[in-house]
């Protein structure tokens, strides 16, 4: 551990009813104690007596994420580090032929630790490893850690600049340089560390606290945000135990650096390479840099450049030579793009051949193409000749030959575990798969076991939903083989004109197909629910948008009456985590959901309309969950963060807090502990009894909880989702931002409870049925009681005595019931001892007959507008209470009869259609239309419609950025390091103000056009550049685009008059403070475009709203010590932390996510910690947080 301390229808009635086998997986044996505590309810003796142990490991998936350095031990076999952006650090195990994460102890204030900036090994020790840790220079902590026992255990080291911790940004730019972190191989008290922000710092007394200090000689100001890319020793210049005189160190945009006195004096290589990224240097002093623009050498003060003259002028990332001889090299390109050619050189660089390989592929999803991507380091191991490492984007390969022809290269990647988890995670009751999850640059998988890496994933083949990835997953009760998948194409919908989609699978995922339509065009990410009863009625919430519906499994979609709107406001895959919409588990036509301004709403026919029920507390920044609980109907569970956990079994009319959860960051519902019917809970957060936050489960809803959570591995690395599984009692899952998904499960299962109990509970009274729906009965009785063992719960049985189903609830929902029926039930009392009371009186209901009457043919089809591809239908409205919608036919000859072979559109719900689908100038089409009312009914057609497409004027000009009618004042700087743009590439303008770059467009056909602009949004984005068009009526007026939205979506500036030629233009200014992006923009011709209705604007909106602040945790008491403050902002803010009136951090930003984690020291007694917020705009507020310190005993 650190040595700081952390802070931180069976039958007749054809219900079906599945019988979960219970099956425990094999974890890795890392287990750890837990403490049982009751929590405003007595334990039970029996539990109270016995401590939990629980196993924690991770979901076998097999990289995934960013290998950005590799370090191989130079005396000591076998001994390799490898570090990675956001998944931490990690050390190889040999004889496992796998990897152990060594960041596992970080907890959730301490997220920010799961980036790797550097990593070191001391050579004349291998016990000991450096790691330079921090994901994002907005945030805390980062510091430099050290570890005597090859990162078993750490320490940190307190690297500070100016009284400030150290900014680092391993997921940032220039990632992959290095090593910036140094030991002098002749004397292994000397640690140099060269920073991004604030140049080179030296211990030498090996990083003790309090060691380090800055080095002068070095520029900072000019290099930053990547500064010092390595630093690196020449161990032939000294001798063990006198330190080396010379090292090297590259600076970004200034070169490399020598000193030969032992670093008290460096100077500038003349000729060096201005952005260097790695380097090594042989046994005789020759060094070699690899550089943005190639390879270099430098020997007797001369410097040569060696590229391979394939790649010449191109990005080199990594250099190594052999151990066993110094003339052999091998180097390796560094694009962001797969298939980065590994070159290897017999001359010291004079001549090189590209290496010929290929691939033992131990992860079995893995795509062919995701090869060399982003190819970062390469490293010979010294103890085995030939033998190379090579890292990239998802793993760290391994060839046992270099000089072979072919090379062979293996991806062992157990245990190596970085994907980014970016969906709700769902833990079906049954079928094939025992999870399903969605993660960022993979789509998401179906995970059939917890021993074995995925056999594929859909996002890379060639199905249904091919390159979608996943925010919302869902699956159905009855049938838990039936999944829904929504998402987004890639990060924010790869600028498709369609930026997302979704779908099903109907056997656990195997296989999916893509719905035919989506809610509206632009529909993209969010959250989905099915039907508890029918794997038709899905209810999709996305991103940005209001809440929609199908009944025919997304054949058609319509938007919800009465349900909140913009219920997931975040943009792209990483701005909705949380899940305001659950489907009930038992009720088929009940739904769920919740609205951060506090409102809870409900819908009870299949998510048409929807009823606020009740009032939470609201949140300025959305956190929360909404899950309804297995086996009773009514059972809903809200999840408010640091607001605590809500309670609700009477489908939300009514709600109480669950008593002793200060906090509920997630949480989730999981199968019953044996002798229970009733789910087991689990908690994410803060327990009254327990010390400080940490994962807990109840298995009496709330009453006691026990600790599930050990030290290490902790899911701290910014976790984002909550499953409890369904299928095995205990076990849970947790999603992270960068360290895959996680689980936790009993070491031991729970026995059944043993009762010396032979008493039969009384038969419950009460009973009641009444019809739901044509096809479902609601049954409801009063509650038995036992005086023994006490109750487990109810049998619901059918009028032959057949078991329908088990619940512990008083209320339960039959479905798939015939229309026009009778049917009769009796419910039975069961004891936690197994005892079954007798039957109560019968209870009887008839459903009730189906609606088979059509509705009226729809009236006045006429065309209201006519185009060249495009023809504008509109109609009478129908008059009937429960009208549905209308289908439209089209043919290409009168006189037609509508069939599905010619419906070009299943449901609209308003009287108005914009035919644009294939269609050609001066043609002429044939329309009909009928009405669909909510049973399904169809009426009969209306009367047929003929209308003429107009000829063609249809224009549509888009100017890249690389394109010839681009123009900027000075160069702009290109990049690739974002997937979002339109082309090869973007430009952005450095952060420096007053910058231009300006589209023109040749335009052929006059006319009245649309203007949009893409680019790829963050939160390091400006918020208000000012875009001036220039048209035929002169400039403006001037638009203001905020690039933190919208990304890589065509965003509506404007319509404006264009003539013929080349008049026309689009010109962006820099604001400076934050980035610009310069990438791309379109030109429609309105009268054909419509397109322009589907995006949003951000033309002159004014940001004139203060940023939120919302702490996770509310004022209370804590231990004197070190404290992380977490909490959230509604935007990107600059912050000022004050601790007791002291300045802590000024500015200090949030990130992408608007988080924000501060380490306050507590002092005894009040400690008032102030975060003042300011957004780009300049809008300020401010947020009080106190707590109370004192020298505490830990609790038990």
């Amino acid at each position: 551990m650190l040595a700081k301390r952390r802070g931180w229808r069976i039958g007749r009635l054809t219900a079906a009813l599945a019988v979960i086998l219970l099956l425990m997986a094999v974890l890795p044996p890392i287990p750890g104690t837990a403490s049982v505590h009751a929590a405003g309810a007595e334990a039970d003796t029996a539990a109270a007596a016995k401590a939990e142990s629980y196993r924690w490991g991770s979901v076998p998936i097999g990289g995934g994420g960013y290998v950005t350095g590799i370090v191989v031990h130079p005396s000591e076999p076998d001994l390799v580090y490898i570090r990675t952006d956001v998944g931490g650090i990690y050390r190889w195990d040999e004889t496992g032929a796998g990897w152990k994460q060594l960041v596992g102890w970080a907890n959730r204030g301490e997220f920010n630790l799961y980036g790797g900036e550097s990593i070191a090994i001391d050579p004349s020790n291998p016990n000991v490893v450096y790691a330079a840790l921090g994901k994002y220079d907005y945030l805390q902590p980062s510091d430099i850690y050290k570890s005597t026992d090859r990162g078993e255990t750490w320490t940190a080291t307190g690297l500070k600049a100016n009284g400030k911790q150290v900014r680092m940004s391993a997921n940032g730019g220039n990632r992959t340089a290095g090593e910036r972190l140094a030991v002098d191989p002749n004397d292994g008290s000397v640690v140099y560390f060269g920073s991004r922000y604030d140049g080179l710092f030296r211990s030498t007394e090996g990083a003790a606290p309090g060691s380090w200090t800055k080095v002068s000689g070095l520029p900072a100001a000019n290099s930053a945000p990547h500064g010092v890319a390595f630093v690196l020793f020449d161990p032939a210049s000294g001798s063990p135990g006198e330190g080396s005189a010379v090292l090297y160190a590259g600076v970004h945009n200034a070169g490399v650096y020598r000193s030969s006195d032992y670093g008290a004096t460096w100077t500038l290589l003349a000729g060096s390479p201005a952005q260097p990224l790695r380097a090594a240097v042989d046994p005789f002093g020759k060094l070699y840099v690899a550089h943005n623009s190639g390879l270099a050498a430098f020997a007797d003060d001369v410097w040569t450049h060696i590229t391979p003259a394939a790649d010449a002028g191109r990005t080199f990332g990594s250099v190594a030579i052999d151990p066993a001889n110094p003339d052999r090299l091998i180097a390796a390109r560094k694009l962001d793009s797969h298939g980065n050619p590994i070159y290897r050189s017999l001359d010291g660089g004079a001549t090189w051949e590209k290496v010929p390989f290929a691939r033992d592929i131990r992860v079995p999803w893995m795509p062919d193409w995701h090869w060399s991507s982003a190819t970062s380091a390469l490293a010979f191991d010294p103890f085995r000749p030939g033998r190379v490492w090579l890292t990239d984007w998802y793993y760290a390969w391994r060839t046992e030959d270099i000089y072979a022809s072919p090379t062979v290269w293996r991806n062992d990647a157990r245990g190596l575990e970085t994907v980014v988890n970016v969906a709700n995670l769902v833990s079906p009751p049954g079928g094939g798969a025992v999870l399903h999850s969605g993660i960022a640059d993979n789509g998401g998988f179906d995970h059939l076991s917890l021993d074995e890496f995925p056999d594929e994933t859909y996002y890379t083949g060639t199905g249904a939903l091919n390159g979608l990835t996943t925010t919302g997953i869902d699956v159905q009760q009855l049938n838990p083989d039936f999944l829904v998948r929504v998402g987004t194409y890639g990060w924010n919908g790869d600028g498709r004109e369609d930026p997302g989609s979704g779908g099903y699978s109907t056997d656990g995922g195997k296989t999916y197909t893509a719905f035919a339509s989506l809610p509206y065009k632009g529909a993209q990410g969010g959250k989905a629910a099915v039907s508890a009863a029918s794997p038709d009625v899905i209810v999709w919430a996305p991103q940005g948008g209001s809440l929609y519906y199908t009944s025919d499994r997304g054949e058609t979609w319509q938007k919800a009456d009465g349900a909140p709107s913009g219920l997931l406001e975040g943009s792209g895959i990483f701005g909705n985590y949380y899940q305001p919409l659950s489907a009930d588990k038992v009720q088929g036509d009940t739904f769920y959901v919740y609205s951060r301004s506090g409102g809870f709403y409900r819908s009870v026919d299949g998510g048409k309309t929807w009823t606020k029920t009740a009032e939470l507390p609201a949140q300025s920044v959305p956190w929360h969950t909404v899950e309804a609980a297995p086996g009773v109907m009514g059972e809903v569970w809200v999840g408010l963060n640091e607001q605590g956990l809500y309670r609700s079994s009477d489908g939300g009319s009514t709600f109480g807090r669950v008593p002793g959860v200060r906090q509920a960051f997630l949480f989730s519902f999981g199968k019953h502990a044996p002798g229970r019917l009733n789910p087991a809970v689990f908690v994410y957060g803060r327990v009254d009894g327990f010390e400080g936050e940490g994962i807990f489960r109840s298995d009496d809803m709330g009453a006691t909880w026990v600790r599930a959570s050990v030290a290490n591995p902790f899911p701290g690395n910014d976790p984002n989702a909550m499953a409890g599984d369904r299928q095995v009692h205990g076990r849970v899952y947790v999603g992270t931002n960068g360290t895959g998904i996680l689980y936790g499960s009993l070491t031991e299962p729970l026995a059944e409870p043993v009762f010396e109990d032979l008493t039969p509970p009384a038969a419950p009274a009460g009973l009641t049925a009444s019809a739901a729906s044509s096809r479902s009965i609601d049954l409801r009785w009063n509650a038995s009681s036992d005086g023994d063992s006490g109750m487990k719960g109810y049998r619901l049985l059918d009028e032959d005595g057949t078991v329908l189903a088990e619940t512990y609830g008083t209320s339960y929902s039959v479905s798939g019931l015939v229309p026009q029926t009778s049917y009769s039930f009796r419910v039975q009392a069961i004891d936690r001892a197994g005892n079954v009371s007798a039957p109560s009186e019968p209870a009887s209901a008839a459903t009730p007959a189906a609606d088979v009457t059509p509705p009226a043919a729809p009236s006045g089809l006429s065309a209201a507008h006519a185009a060249a591809f495009r023809i504008e239908l509109a109609w009478t409205p129908g008059q009937e209470d429960d009208l549905l919608g209308y289908r439209v036919y089209r043919s290409g000859t009168p006189g037609f009869a509508p069939s599905a072979a010619n419906r070009i559109a299943t449901l609209v719900t308003e009287p108005e259609y914009a035919d644009g689908d294939g269609l050609t100038p001066e043609t002429a089409y044939y329309y009909r239309v009928q009405a669909v009312d909510r049973a399904g009914n169809v009426s009969a057609p209306s009367a047929e419609l003929a209308a003429t497409t107009t000829a063609d004027q249809s224009v549509e000009v888009i100017v890249d950025n690389l394109d010839a009618g681009f123009a900027s004042d000075t160069p702009w700087t290109p990049s690739t390091y974002s997937a979002s743009r339109y082309g090869a590439n973007y430009f952005h303008d450095g952060k420096t103000a007053g910058k231009w770059a300006k589209w023109t467009p040749y335009i052929t056909v006059p006319g009245n056009y649309n203007v949009y602009m893409l680019w790829n949004a963050s939160a390091d984005r400006v918020t208000a550049a000012p875009v001036e068009v220039g048209h035929s009526e002169g400039t403006g007026p001037i638009v203001k685009v905020n690039q933190t939205q919208n990304d890589n979506r065509w965003v509506y500036i404007g319509t404006y008059p264009l003539t013929a030629g080349s008049d026309a233009y689009v010109k962006i200014v820099s604001p400076g403070g934050n980035t610009t992006i310069a990438d791309a923009v379109k030109f429609s011709l309105a009268s054909e475009d419509g397109y322009g209705s589907t995006h949003p604007s951000t033309a002159n909106a004014p940001d004139s709203s203060a940023p939120e602040v919302r702490f996770d945790r509310e004022d209370g008491a804590e231990a004197v010590g070190e404290y992380v403050v977490w909490g959230r902002t509604s935007e990107p803010a600059s912050l000022t932390i004050k601790h007791n009136g002291a300045v802590l951090a000024t500015p200090y930003k949030t990130s992408w996510s608007n988080r924000f984690a501060v380490p306050v020291k507590l002092t005894e007694g009040t400690n008032v910690i102030v975060v003042d917020a300011v957004d780009r705009a300049g809008n300020r507020s401010s947020r009080t947080l106190t707590l109370t310190a004192s020298e505490l005993a830990d609790k038990v």
